[in-house]
């Protein structure tokens, strides 16, 4: 609570804060969960790399227990001078980080810049999976400059992917001849001046119905 008038309502504010921790982490694990089975709908985009494993952190110290109230009570009570200082919450499920391992190692240390695209192409598509229950809900997917980073082959693989989904795509490129052969059935149009004068590229979006 960055405003010092203010910080008589903070006891009342951390109640609250501690009440909703449990609740909070239990969703997120849940959501957590949902994109884990998701992202085997990508396993031929993943096939190079392996289906990774999603952790979530607690948002706290490893020693912290979110589900005990009274180790919440005392952790913030410890750390309320902190936090004030800071001005903010440092602590708390919605702190919480995502992880992803690839045989037990965090992706970023192993992955190169093109399997990490391809990682997070994949996470993005999970979490559209999870959330397209409905033709209502299905949304749009947006990728932008879709060879950049990628190899030929791993190009190809993302293109089969994306024909798989039932959903909108609008997909970007420097370069559409590639995109115009995976994807005949599009609707192209070209972006030749005025966006980036560095890029000096075409542009294309791709609309798949």
């Amino acid at each position: 609570m960055r405003d010092a008038k203010q910080r008589y309502a903070l006891p009342q504010w951390t109640e609250q804060l501690i009440a909703l921790q449990p609740i909070l982490y239990r969703y997120r694990l849940q959501a957590l969960d949902s994109l884990q089975y998701a992202l085997q709908s990508s396993s031929a985009l993943l096939a190079n790399l392996g289906l990774p494993l999603l952790q979530l952190s607690t948002g706290f110290p490893i020693h912290v227990e979110v589900e005990n109230r009274q180790h919440l009570e005392q952790f913030f009570r410890e750390r309320s001078e902190q936090e004030q200082k800071q001005g903010f919450s440092l602590y708390g499920a919605h702190r919480a980080d995502l992880h992803i391992l690839l045989d037990g190692v965090p992706a970023v240390r192993v992955a190169s810049r093109g399997q990490l695209k391809l990682l997070a192409v994949a996470l993005l598509l999970a979490q559209s999976h999870t959330t397209a229950e409905t033709e209502a809900k299905r949304g749009i997917i947006v990728i932008d400059d879709l060879a950049s980073e990628l190899d030929e082959s791993n190009q190809q693989a993302l293109y089969n992917t994306l024909r798989t989904m039932q959903q909108q795509l609008i997909i970007t490129g420097a370069h559409y001849e590639p995109l115009r052969r995976w994807f005949a059935d599009a609707r192209v149009f070209h972006v030749k001046q005025g966006w980036s004068a560095k890029r000096r590229s075409v542009y294309t979006k791709m609309d798949k119905i």
